[in-house]
């Protein structure tokens, strides 16, 4: 009789642990609390790749160490600048078109 009850105490026990887990779910925690929260996995890679393609473009071509890539780095120097600012106007606009909706 009291292992009957032993049991019952635990198995009581453990649906109210499992009935306070319940609000940390992953599935509650992979919802976007907001429309800009859900933004964050786009934004951030185009920004590092706006960030890296302006940081490039302020490396001098002597200091690369390759004859190929410092070549393409003095022909290239303006492309490389405007797909940055460009990438990173599209990412400032889209986000604050998303804020406005």
């Amino acid at each position: 009789m009291r292992a009957k009850q032993a049991r019952a105490a635990r198995l009581a026990a453990s649906a109210t642990v499992r009935a306070r887990r319940l609000p940390l779910a992953a599935a509650d925690l992979s919802k976007p609390r907001s429309n800009t929260a859900g933004f964050l996995p786009f934004a951030l890679p185009m920004m590092a790749l706006a960030l890296l393609l302006l940081g490039i473009v302020l490396v001098p071509a002597r200091a690369v160490p390759w004859p190929e890539a410092a070549r393409l780095l003095a022909d290239r120097r303006e492309q490389l600048a405007i797909g940055g600012l460009a990438i990173l106007e599209a990412t400032i606009v889209s986000f604050l078109a998303l804020l406005m909706s």
